[in-house]
């Protein structure tokens, strides 16, 4: 178990990140409060900035993720907002699915990889609230994976009994998925996977959509244990709560287009040699085969779909039949 910080430690950690959110995110955590959403805030900034609370964040999340929650309250705005961190640097806390490992376990860390499999959007416990039926003393339990339990003893040192009646829980919404590392990664062997667990608003509407079977996704989030089999069993896995989630492939309604942009699409195609170019640019280690490129390009780009006058469709896309 991760070491407590001090409580003086905590505050100049919570002063500091106070700090930061007001001179660098101040107008996003208004807007954010505003809209009821979360805040991505990107931990290289971070880094430079607070360093002492980085470290703590890639160490002890559990720790820094109080001191955000304390500095966020502290600061004037019209409603709370979670904090999201991305953007980790590459190196110990940026592994491979196929690299996590027993000291990632309580770390905060970044993997990518392919959605294999998605549950339906759930409740799910987060927190199981317990009353001693000898002295009443209250305690709160955190779920652990698919397991919420009950205290060993009560939390008063004068009581000590282990009796317990359970007052209630706290759900969430909550989405579970398999991870799989991309095929690059994993030519010619089996690929391995990770599960992960996504809550909150993580699994609002545009979440959903994201983190389909087939997306490819890059997550940020704290890496647990959960135990395997029985209570007291050697063998143990892990899933990632995850903290942030961004597609690394995005669809053409998410691309946006600057003028300079635009007018270098304009001017490639006014270019009579562009079909040329287009197929010499596809797999140009191959030879020759430009009647298969030239096929597989159109595919990618699609036609124009056209309404007659008497009201006749042609869809805009093609099949394209490859038979080696």
């Amino acid at each position: 178990m991760a070491e407590a910080v001090s409580q003086e430690r905590k505050a100049e950690f919570v002063a500091k990140l106070k700090e930061f959110l007001n001179e660098k995110y101040l107008k996003e955590l208004t807007n954010a409060a505003l809209e009821g959403k979360s805040l991505g805030i990107d931990f290289s900034l971070l880094e430079v900035v607070v360093p002492e609370y980085a470290e703590l964040l890639l160490e002890k999340p559990a720790q820094a993720f109080d001191a955000a929650k304390e500095a966020v309250d502290q600061i004037n705005l019209p409603a709370p907002v979670r904090l999201r961190f991305c953007n980790l640097p590459e190196g110990e806390h940026t592994p491979s699915i196929r690299d996590i490992r027993t000291r990632h376990i309580g770390k905060f860390i970044s993997t990518e990889g392919v959605v294999r499999r998605a549950s339906e959007i759930r409740p799910e416990v987060v927190k199981r609230l317990w009353q001693c039926v000898s002295c009443g003393e209250t305690t709160a339990v955190e779920s652990i994976g698919n397991f919420a339990g009950k205290p060993y003893e009560c939390a008063n040192p004068v009581c000590g009994k282990r009796f317990f009646k359970e007052l209630g829980t706290e759900k969430v919404d909550a989405r579970w998925l398999t991870i799989e590392e991309p095929f690059e990664l994993a030519e010619g062997e089996r690929p391995s996977q990770v599960n992960v667990v996504m809550k909150e608003d993580l699994v609002a509407p545009e979440g959903r959509r994201i983190t389909e079977p087939g997306n490819r996704l890059k997550l940020t989030g704290v890496l647990k244990e959960i135990p395997k089999e029985k209570a007291f069993s050697v063998k143990l896995d892990y899933y990632l709560e995850v903290n942030h989630v961004e597609p690394t492939e995005i669809g053409w309604e998410r691309v946006q287009v600057s003028p300079e942009d635009e007018e270098r699409i304009r001017e490639m195609a006014a270019d009579s040699k562009i079909y040329d170019k287009f197929i010499a640019s596809l797999a140009p280690s191959l030879y020759g085969m430009e009647d298969v490129k030239e096929s597989i390009i159109l595919q990618l780009f699609g036609g124009v779909h056209r309404k007659l006058k008497d009201k006749t469709n042609f869809r805009g896309d093609i099949h394209v039949l490859l038979i080696g």
